[in-house]
């Protein structure tokens, strides 16, 4: 294991070193889009598996342009879509604002936002550079109040939000925030927010995103138990967050896919495996992966959560993605977990 502090620039070190010193079998769950994208030429160039990426671009779903590069999370824009849909659904008349990260991350968000809401209704649109966050978002969040934004779609990493809701809180700004996955989790943003006037969780009780699984605090979850019950044996006190039930998920995949590649893995029938057998795989996801020859789309199901001040709940519809990329609604129920 390996941290790359979010740095595209480490991430390119390090990735080297595992594949050219260690000869690691494949690069797997790595974090980011920008620290991903880093190190994708270089990992097809050499026929490493690139593994379960936490990243929703689109560039890790094409086997035809990397076909050693496979996606883990929906596409941003469908992300973006689906929280769109329950925007125009629950605050139908409610004008909206846009702040989103200034790069592909953000703008994909903004893509599937825009397939769904009317352009009259998105009276502001903002952005910010990462390299921006230690200086604030004091003039992004004035103008979103200017323009009169009750909900704002927030499509940033989990800096960028509490950068946000801080800006907002020392002008009394208090929108409904729907907030992108990727700077959602409540353990990521408590530390951020710990200083905060009346708390972190006064200022994240409310905020509204996205999971791709039961909530981590749906506790009547078989998933949520079996992970809490792991986490208690070999854990070492950490908790069943956001963070840590999406780390567990993405390990369940990479044992089922070891499982199934057989006694002696390599590179090259890792990839084909998960081809043929990925939608038999079990798993807490809220639809069945999508891995073929042709897309490597993964995770496909995402359900609306909200924070009730430390944790996320799930709440309404599951939306999934279907294979032309349209967000629709549609029932599904996750396979219980191994009883052993």
């Amino acid at each position: 294991m390996k941290d790359d502090q979010y740095n595209p620039t480490n991430t390119a070190t390090l990735t080297r070193q595992l594949v050219l010193r260690d000869n690691v079998l494949a690069v797997f769950a790595s974090v980011g889009t920008a620290t991903s994208q880093a190190v994708q030429p270089f990992l097809n160039s050499r026929k490493v598996p690139q593994l379960f990426v936490t990243s929703g671009c689109t560039c890790f779903y094409e086997p035809a342009k990397n076909p050693w590069s496979v996606g883990w999370l929906p596409p941003l824009r469908a992300e973006g879509e689906a929280l769109a849909t329950y925007v125009k659904q629950t605050y139908p008349t409610a004008k909206v604002g846009y702040l989103s990260q200034a790069d592909s991350y953000g703008m994909g968000g903004v893509q599937g936002a825009d397939q769904v809401l009317d352009r009259a209704r998105v009276v502001s649109r903002q952005t910010y550079s990462v390299s921006s966050l230690p200086s604030g978002l004091g003039n992004q969040v004035a103008a979103l109040k200017a323009a009169g934004a009750s909900v704002v779609m927030l499509t940033s990493i989990a800096a960028g939000t509490a950068a946000a809701l801080l800006a907002a809180d020392q002008i009394g700004y208090h929108p409904t925030w729907v907030v992108s996955t990727g700077g959602s989790s409540p353990s990521g943003l408590t530390p951020l927010l710990a200083k905060a006037p009346g708390g972190a969780a006064a200022h994240l009780r409310g905020v509204v995103t996205e999971t791709f699984m039961p909530a981590a605090g749906e506790t009547t979850s078989p998933w949520n138990a079996f992970f809490t019950s792991i986490l208690a044996k070999y854990g070492h006190g950490v908790a069943l967050t956001t963070v840590t039930e999406q780390a567990m998920a993405q390990a369940v995949m990479m044992v089922d896919l070891l499982d199934a590649a057989g006694p002696h893995p390599t590179r090259e029938n890792l990839i084909s495996t998960l081809t043929a057998k990925a939608n038999s795989f079990v798993g807490p996801w809220l639809s069945p992966p999508r891995y073929s020859a042709t897309d490597y789309s993964g995770l496909t199901g995402m359900r609306i959560a909200v924070n009730d001040g430390h944790n996320l709940f799930g709440t309404g519809p599951i939306y999934t993605v279907d294979a032309a990329g349209r967000v629709t609604q549609r029932p599904y129920q996750a396979p219980a977990p191994p009883s052993g």
